[in-house]
């Protein structure tokens, strides 16, 4: 048992750590990556992914669980370097949707703590709302091949209280170390995936 503050002082340290190994990821090696075959990166992404989720919710050591949440985090970094190469002669869009994300994310963490009976009873319904959200994008992209850009604004709109759902979680789990890693690799995954649906949002309108 650890004190809230410190609960949460780890959490976020925890969420700052992913997105300072993904920073140094494609900055300094994005150039390798994309060397690597994608159907090798694609499959070494879930495989790597899953066994840090597994790592990190099964486990009760909090070191172990600290290394599946780098189990996750560097693979997604590879994947964003992929992402961001797109965007290579554009870096203000993804100076925009960093910042968007940023000022997002604070808004739903302050209102979450505030107010966390707000977002406490909404994950059944968050999870009912991305599985038909993911079969619909998915069937979309395998008989259109294309997803129609209010996708993207449904799955920030998911994203954003699947944010603020797992920080008023996170306020309710006992405050231990090993809970507070566990917590940051659901928050890391939230505002990943809020990042990207932004970033293909801004990039969108841009095109317009």
């Amino acid at each position: 048992m650890i004190s809230r503050s410190f609960y949460n002082f780890i959490l976020g340290g925890c969420i700052f750590w992913g997105f300072a190994i993904n920073y140094i990821i494609c900055v300094f090696f994005s150039e390798y990556v994309l060397m690597i075959n994608p159907v090798v990166l694609l499959v070494g992404y879930f495989i790597f992914a899953l066994i840090g989720i597994f790592m990190s919710k099964l486990s009760s050591n909090a070191l172990v669980s600290f290394i599946g949440f780098n189990f996750v985090v560097v693979p997604i970094g590879a994947v964003l370097s992929i992402v961001l190469a797109e965007y290579k002669s554009s870096t203000n869009i993804v100076i925009e949707a960093i910042a968007i994300t940023g000022i997002v994310t604070l808004v739903i963490t302050i209102l979450s703590i505030i107010k966390p009976e707000l977002f406490k009873n909404i994950g059944k319904v968050l999870f009912i709302s991305l599985g038909l959200f993911v079969i619909c994008e998915l069937a979309l992209i395998l008989f259109t091949h294309k997803v129609p850009i209010i996708f993207e604004w449904i799955a920030c709109g998911i994203f954003c209280g699947y944010i603020g759902f797992d920080i008023s979680r996170a306020q309710y789990e006992t405050p231990t170390v090993d809970n507070a890693v566990d917590m940051a690799v659901s928050l890391y995954l939230d505002i990943v995936n809020l990042f990207l649906r932004i970033l293909k949002i801004l990039g969108e309108i841009k095109k317009k």
